[in-house]
């Protein structure tokens, strides 16, 4: 795919929009398309520079003081009065338990794990082994296809039936996985339930009554026990595997106070005594959060509704990341004038979208869903750009190639919008959060690659944001000192449970 391709399927998907406010419009600007296709015409250039002027930059220190200007205000769930649970005495222990939380049951959120005293963030709470390990497990099919998420409850079920069998204790660990056995128990022999119960145990079992696939693992087997199953993986299923003491975390939508790093449990922010410890079980940024939470782990979360443009952003900024994985994908060795072409083409469209996205008018989370994906692709875009455009003693990729002019614009471009990435970042996660050191290094990074492309112009302006981002980065990275800096992109990247 070209740019031009690239321009005209996004115009389209504006002229698409309805009359209400729209903040795509702007991919339909004619001008912008005539002097692309007016540039084709031409005999091809040896280089390329940017669409769009830069905004100017955010080089004022005190604009990035640490925690100066944050507007982070956490939702704390405190259980004063909840009651204490005595340890489950047929698991085993974790291999590591910090001894400031504790396991407690209230009315309201079932059993939950509670702070005992004040923890600062970049506390390790948990160390656990899963009893389930899909990283280990190879659950791809003869096709080599990565299997659905359905795919994989199925091979659980399966999996907790040869436990049945061969290995009895699982099947004593799991009895206390919501929905136990004992709720399951009590509830199918009770004439009265809860709206609760109807919605995450009577209807879930009733509808998986008729599942073809669970009807030819009931063979031999209670019928109930293999629902039951299928009920407490996808309740307490993560992208790793089967926890237990994990499993008692609960999910908080906004702003919870730890993090799940692999098999260990994280504070991310200061927690208060008494206050219940939370995760975040669809860590990705998106309008569909409670709709995923739902289809996934059957918790119901408030929804709240945005503007009526926002489906059709997201379904714009998924074009984005599909050209991208696709541009990814359709490399060889050494990016080709055509590739090149075509990750300028994205970068100008991306940046068209978030120089727009102004317009609207939406409350902090809703603006935090919405721009931090597009700004942590549209870094990804860039630095593919610089990275790729420096080759060019290769036949393949001699004829794009940035000038140095049209670098700097795109190093201003990017350093620009991971400002704002970080100050949208810090106030969804927190002054604290792992994310944040990411953003702190690749911040620091743009500034020192600014100054070396123009020292005489940049150093008085840059160099010492450039010093201020490092800091920051290195203070977050103390907080979790067994993480350095070359598994944290890593580490990160498997919050997405």
């Amino acid at each position: 795919m070209n740019r031009a391709y690239l321009q005209a399927s996004l115009s389209n998907e504006a002229n698409e929009a309805d009359d209400e406010e729209d903040p795509f419009a702007v991919f339909g600007d004619e001008d912008d398309d005539n002097e692309i296709e007016n540039d084709n015409e031409n005999e091809i250039s040896t280089t390329t520079e940017p669409l769009m002027a830069p905004r100017s930059l955010m080089t004022n220190q005190h604009h990035h003081d640490e925690k100066s200007s944050i507007e982070f205000v956490p939702q704390r769930i405190l259980l004063h009065d909840a009651e204490l649970l005595s340890s489950i005495p047929s698991w085993p222990d974790p291999l590591y338990q910090s001894g400031c939380w504790e396991i407690v049951t209230t009315p309201q959120y079932g059993r939950a794990v509670r702070a005992t005293q004040a923890i600062p963030a970049g506390t390790l709470l948990l160390i656990e082994k899963p009893l389930w390990d899909l990283s280990t497990t190879s659950t791809k099919d003869e096709t080599s296809r990565t299997p659905s998420p359905a795919d994989v409850l199925y091979q659980g079920v399966q999996w907790l039936l040869e436990q049945k069998h061969n290995n009895s204790k699982v099947v004593q660990y799991v009895e206390h996985l919501h929905p136990t056995l004992e709720q399951v128990e009590r509830v199918l022999k009770s004439d009265t339930v809860t709206p609760t119960e109807r919605d995450q145990i009577v209807d879930p079992l009733e509808q998986l009554q008729h599942d073809p696939r669970l009807q030819q693992m009931m063979a031999g087997e209670d019928t109930i026990t293999v629902r039951r199953y299928y009920l407490l993986l996808q309740y307490n299923l993560l992208r790793t595997g089967l926890y237990l003491y994990v499993a008692l975390w609960n999910h908080q939508h906004q702003t919870p106070n730890c993090i799940k790093l692999g098999n260990q449990i994280w504070t991310c922010r200061s927690v208060e005594p008494h206050e219940m410890l939370t995760i975040d079980y669809v860590p990705e940024i998106s309008s569909r959060r409670a709709a995923i939470v739902w289809e996934h782990h059957k918790f119901r979360v408030p929804a709240t509704t945005g503007p009526a443009w926002i489906p059709r952003y997201e379904a714009i900024l998924q074009e984005f990341q599909e050209q991208y994985q696709l541009l990814l994908a359709d490399e060889t060795s050494h990016p080709t004038t055509q590739h090149l072409e075509w990750a300028m083409a994205l970068e100008q469209a991306m940046l068209e979208l978030l120089t727009d996205h102004t317009k609207s008018s939406v409350d902090d989370d809703t603006n935090a869903f919405l721009w931090i994906p597009c700004r942590l692709l549209y870094l990804q875009v860039g630095q593919y750009l610089l990275s790729s455009s420096t080759t060019t003693s290769t036949a393949s990729s001699s004829l794009f190639h940035l000038t140095n002019q049209g670098r700097i614009a795109l190093l201003e471009r990017l350093l620009q919008q991971t400002q704002l990435l970080l100050k949208q970042q810090q106030q969804y996660y927190g002054p604290d959060h792992l994310h944040l050191a990411t953003t702190y290094d690749e911040l620091a990074q743009l500034c020192h690659y600014l100054v070396q492309q123009d020292p005489s112009t940049y150093y008085a302006q840059v160099s010492a944001l450039e010093s201020l981002y490092r800091k920051q980065h290195e203070r977050i990275r103390r907080l979790y000192p067994e993480i350095n800096d070359d598994n944290l992109t890593e580490r990160v990247a498997s919050t997405n449970e």
